[in-house]
């Protein structure tokens, strides 16, 4: 494989300021190189994917966000021909099977419920570093 210098870029769209601290700390575990950017809200994220230079190897989306939520951020994120090919993790406090099944359906690559530890978090975390799909 052919990705050991590449440098993973991330977007994290996630309203809860507290987890992406978290998540930052976790990435830093797994990839000291590896660029995290986070917005608080979908339609940031959407205006941040729209106006990218160089699109993120993986979005990690909420679930339950203000103004737009993360069911329709990726909707609309599947529905724009530029971003249809960026890997969506739906990233949630959620464990509904509902909430899963329609992830999947609107073209999730993965559904996590977010863990209560950074440990946990750095195994999720490394499982898609070490797994990114090559563009």
């Amino acid at each position: 494989m052919g990705l050991q210098n590449k440098i993973i870029r991330i977007l994290l769209i996630d309203d809860d300021e507290d987890d992406q601290y978290l998540f930052l700390q976790a990435l830093r575990e797994v990839d000291e190189q590896a660029i995290c950017e986070g917005v608080l809200d979908g339609e940031a994220g959407l205006k941040k994917l729209k106006s990218a230079y160089i699109l993120p190897d993986y979005i990690f989306l909420d679930l339950n966000m203000p103004k737009i939520d993360g069911m329709e951020v990726l909707k609309q994120i599947k529905e724009t021909s530029g971003l249809k090919h960026v890997p969506v993790v739906m990233y949630s406090t959620s464990s509904s099977y509902h909430h899963l099944l329609q992830a999947k359906r609107l073209g999730a690559i993965e559904y996590v419920t977010k863990p209560t530890s950074i440990p946990e978090l750095v195994k999720i975390i490394r499982y898609f570093v070490d797994n990114i799909p090559e563009s």
